[in-house]
């Protein structure tokens, strides 16, 4: 606990101060694989001053839009002590024999179990916590925690959501009411899990051109979740337009207001962070401006969560060799425009400016007829390309912007291996990812200093042969991540420090 603490105080403090770079890396691999047949997916989600838990499923733990009703889904839980030694696996049921898993999370030093009912005679959705400790123990309770009422279409499953000091918990979920509208349902607890509060709102958009993709909590229980709507412009066209949309509820209201996110530029990519000392959102990430001699920018606003919901929005280019830089060959077909980097992270920093980190990731989908089988055949590629850092200003001015430079493809495997996992300290910020998905594969750390220059180290020492599960990380210390790795077709736990 204390080292989480300590990580938070970084996170909000963090500027842009990276010192020299220390080399000094160490692999330590579990003793042991990770011998649980039928659940091949994992995960590291918590840790403790003697161990860290470990989830386990049979379905990717990468997926959270799983619909209620979707019972193929089991997990496990695991117990590494400090030496990646395996001190336990359970099972994890659902609290009560009706209700169904719909999240498995760490909060207060133990895992959190959100199980649901639906009485369908009620027209109510019940929800019910059940924790487990360290040394495996259940505890769980009877009496649900909340109650979502007049649910009669098809929702989802819920999504925990944690503030940055991990003082509060939100569960979130939305049910599908009609064709062009969802209702939204949160409920808020506590450090020990007692009830704030519930809110709801509706979101007046059709499912299949609206989506929720970032939620925030603040510390004192403010929600925010960021939406985004997207359709075509014509019905034979491939041109379409896409907005944002920030819900909110303060912590003194009961409902989920709207706030759509208006800019007079093409919005490309957004994401959403809470700022615990200005009781705040803070919303951050990249335009496209075919006008001009440019082409991208900056978005950075700020939604002040009083009375008078007072939203600051500013819009700022990229200039010169930074934009040329972050544009790389990713965006070579698409003329000056920044397009293609979702946000990944938001670091907030405490000047009022923020470190945006992005990767260049997107899916392609192609089928083809195989005259052998006589038959069509679906594939779905995965991209996972450069990973642009930039450090902005309050006033969406770029300090100074870095890219650690990769290209990662793969074919219909949810691109397990791609992607990245990050390391932030007091003294630099690390990302790292396999170089080659093959059996020649090595991890690669890329490290960032304080003027934006990246810094490509050299393979990790003892990692050959070695793929890491980078989505499934976790930062255990100040300079330690956590990650499942796959080694000769095992499962093992991976310990890297730097």
């Amino acid at each position: 606990m204390a080292f989480i603490n300590r990580f938070l105080l970084l996170i909000l403090s963090f500027s842009v101060i990276f010192p020299n770079i220390s080399e000094a890396q160490k692999l330590l691999l579990s003793p042991s694989e990770i011998d649980e047949s039928g659940f091949g997916y994992t995960k590291v989600i918590g840790q403790d001053d003697e161990g860290y838990f470990l989830l386990l499923s049979n379905i990717t733990l990468n997926y959270s839009g799983d619909r209620m009703g979707f019972r193929s889904r089991k997990y496990k839980l695991a117990y590494y002590n400090s030496n990646l030694t395996q001190k336990w696996s359970i099972p994890v049921n659902a609290t009560k024999p009706n209700a169904e898993i719909e999240a498995v999370t760490f909060f207060n030093e133990s895992i959190l179990i959100i199980s649901s009912e639906y009485i369908k005679s009620d027209l109510k959705l019940n929800y019910y916590f059940s924790t487990i400790n360290k040394e495996g123990v259940i505890s769980e309770g009877e009496n649900s925690v909340a109650s979502f009422s007049q649910i009669s279409g098809e929702y989802e499953k819920c999504r925990p959501v944690i503030s940055t000091g991990r003082k509060m918990i939100a569960i979130t979920t939305r049910e599908f009411t009609s064709d062009n509208q969802q209702k939204l349902f949160a409920a808020i607890f506590d450090s020990e899990l007692k009830p704030v509060k519930s809110v709801t709102g509706i979101a007046n958009y059709a499912e299949k051109n609206f989506d929720l993709i970032n939620f925030s909590l603040t510390d004192r229980g403010d929600l925010g979740i960021l939406g985004i709507h997207s359709e075509k412009i014509k019905a034979l066209s491939s041109k379409r337009t896409t907005d944002y949309i920030l819900f909110t509820a303060s912590v003194s209201e009961s409902q989920i207001k709207e706030t759509p996110i208006a800019a007079d530029r093409i919005i490309t990519g957004l994401g959403l962070a809470a700022d615990n000392i200005n009781d705040q959102f803070v919303i951050a990430g990249f335009y496209s401006d075919v006008n001009s001699t440019t082409g991208s920018g900056v978005v950075y606003g700020k939604l002040t969560l009083d009375s008078t919901a007072n939203f600051d929005l500013k819009l700022k280019p990229i200039d010169g060799e930074k934009n040329i830089r972050l544009k790389g060959e990713r965006n070579a077909a698409s003329g000056m425009s920044l397009i293609g980097y979702p946000i990944e992270r938001i670091i907030l920093r405490k000047d009022g400016g923020a470190v945006i980190v992005a990767e260049a990731a997107y899916t392609t989908e192609y089928s083809y007829y195989d005259y052998f089988t006589q038959s069509f055949t679906r594939r779905e590629e995965f991209h996972f390309d450069n990973i642009a850092v930039l450090s902005v200003n309050y006033d969406a001015t770029v300090q100074w912007s870095a890219i650690a430079e990769k290209e990662q493809v793969s074919i219909d495997d949810d691109g397990v291996f791609s992607s990245f996992c990050s390391l932030l300290n007091s003294e630099e910020m690390i990302v790292l990812f396999n170089d080659n998905l093959s059996r020649q594969n090595a991890l690669i750390p890329v490290k960032i200093s304080n003027t934006g220059a990246a810094l490509r180290g050299k393979p990790v020492q003892g990692s050959e042969g070695l793929m890491i599960l980078p989505r499934s990380a976790k930062q255990v210390a100040e300079n330690e991540i956590l990650v499942p790795a796959i080694k000769k077709r095992k499962r093992y736990l991976a310990l890297i420090t730097f």
